[in-house]
């Protein structure tokens, strides 16, 4: 690791050397050092040893594998106290985080090129749902897109046989700040990178349900799922989305490192194909997950984005798995739910693009206890497609798609008032978002399926569509059945 150190050092300098570089220093202005080069493919993306450096650390990978990043530190962020999540009042900020993410395109001096910018995530961070001052979400913005200052990813491109990892290293430079100053700094960066860690010791973590009265969870959420389905009656609100947590107390919490570990092999399970893991750490908060909503992503002019609205459970076997897909696609409260959120979607895509596909009919996309009902839908974004040059809007994008009636109801901005009203939780980034961009690509997930790991403690949160003719006993059910799904990613039932 020596060798590889010591190239990466090298690099690095003769990279901040070249005359071009000197030059964009000696402007007076300020400048970003965006460098990229090979990292080993034998070795994880997060390094402990790294991590340690910093505050804030970010992971993610993507729902179809092709590629995992982590990255860590800040180099610079756009980010709002403020919960900013539909277009009526929001120009204002909307207009402020484009114009800051266009003068980054003036300001950054890199040696990579468009040419290679599918997977660089430039942009990484998340958005929450809602959230009150303090309690268990205040580690976190509102809102924070940031530019790391490090980045180490693998991608698994279809063109090669093998992993490709890369190392990204990112340093915001004021006038006068001297060359040896930013060497040193990349010299530390790369010694943590590249240093042995050796394999994880399988700890026995225990959690015990922080639970008074269990059935009191019961009749709060009993109340809840009434009131909504009052609201729906007297025609306020068509649909509602309300969410409960639970709470464990942990003998000890488990590390950055072994949350990865336990998203990367559930990940690798048939029944956690198809979802996007991450983790969202800052100060003393974790937030982590495997989510199977895509908010949306882009490469190029083409975005992907999805529907995943109407549940129920997996069957114990292959035969009664087979049957409880019958009954989901033959459900008329969960197949209306669904087509609330596809509606949704299409006619907030026709503002972006006049060419959008998705088939009417929704298939089922499973997970490890729970089967949806999932639509995608695909559009090509305004522009030219031989230009592979737009800048994509996704500061637009999130405004409106974000939050969908998924995860908040229909109308949303109805919906999202009565949640604030009658929810008894903050939810914070459970179901807000995750994720990257950079100038020409994106990947965001709606972060659910996940827990939040604070002083010794791990909130798991989950929630389900209420409708006119929904059960709270059934809906109850549902939510269980969430909660285990994150329970098996941590797979405690093996510890």
């Amino acid at each position: 690791m020596e060798q590889a150190n010591s190239t990466l050092s090298a690099a690095f300098s003769k990279f901040i050397n070249q005359a071009e570089v000197k030059n964009s220093l000696k402007s007076g202005n300020e400048v970003i050092l965006s460098f990229m080069t090979q990292f080993p493919d034998s070795l994880p993306v997060f390094r402990e040893t790294l991590a340690k450096l910093y505050s804030t650390v970010f992971y993610y990978s993507d729902s179809r594998n092709e590629y995992e990043i982590c990255a860590c530190g800040e180099c610079l962020s756009l980010e709002n106290s403020d919960l900013l999540h539909f277009d009526s009042g929001n120009e204002r900020s909307l207009a402020f985080a484009e114009q800051k993410f266009l003068e980054l395109q003036e300001k950054i001096v890199r040696n990579w090129s468009e040419c290679c910018s599918e997977f660089i995530p430039l942009f990484v961070g998340g958005m929450k749902f809602n959230s009150k001052p303090g309690g268990e979400w205040s580690d976190y913005k509102g809102a924070k897109w940031f530019l790391p200052e490090v980045v180490i990813f693998k991608t698994n491109q279809s063109d090669s046989p093998s992993e490709i990892s890369r190392i990204l290293i990112n340093f915001r430079v004021a006038k006068g700040e001297k060359i040896s100053e930013l060497l040193k700094k990349a010299e530390n960066i790369s010694a943590a990178s590249l240093v042995y860690e050796p394999e994880l010791k399988k700890a026995r973590i225990l959690l015990t349900a922080n639970e008074q009265d269990p059935k009191a969870g019961e009749r709060d959420w009993e109340r809840l799922v009434s009131k909504g389905k009052e609201l729906i009656a007297t025609k306020d609100i068509d649909k509602v989305v309300f969410s409960r947590a639970t709470e464990y107390n942990l003998n000890q919490e488990f590390s950055t490192a072994t949350i990865i570990s336990k998203i990367k092999n559930f990940k690798g399970r048939p029944d956690g194909s198809g979802c996007n893991g991450y983790l969202y750490r800052e100060g003393k908060s974790v937030y982590w997950g495997c989510s199977p909503e895509k908010l949306f992503s882009v490469k190029g002019l083409k975005l992907e984005t999805e529907a995943v609205a109407g549940s129920i459970a997996r069957g114990v076997n292959g035969e009664l798995d087979r049957k409880n897909e019958i009954m989901l696609l033959s459900s008329e409260k969960n197949i209306d739910e669904h087509n609330y959120v596809t509606r949704y979607i299409v006619n907030t895509l026709k503002k972006f693009s006049s060419k959008i596909s998705y088939v009417k009919t929704p298939r089922i996309k499973k997970t490890a206890k729970v089967q949806h009902l999932w639509t995608p839908v695909t559009a090509e974004l305004k522009g030219s497609e031989d230009d592979t040059t737009t800048i994509i809007p996704v500061f637009k994008l999130i405004s409106s798609l974000f939050p969908t009636p998924a995860v908040c109801g229909f109308p949303r901005e109805v919906a999202f008032r009565i949640i604030n009203e009658y929810e008894n939780i903050d939810r914070g980034l459970f179901t807000g978002i995750v994720g990257w961009f950079n100038f020409y690509s994106a990947n965001i997930a709606v972060s659910i399926r996940g827990g939040l790991q604070r002083n010794n403690k791990l909130t798991i949160y989950a929630g389900c569509g209420i409708v006119e003719d929904s059960s709270p006993e059934t809906e109850y059910e549902e939510t269980l059945l969430k909660m285990n799904n994150i329970l098996t990613i941590i797979d405690y039932e093996n510890q």
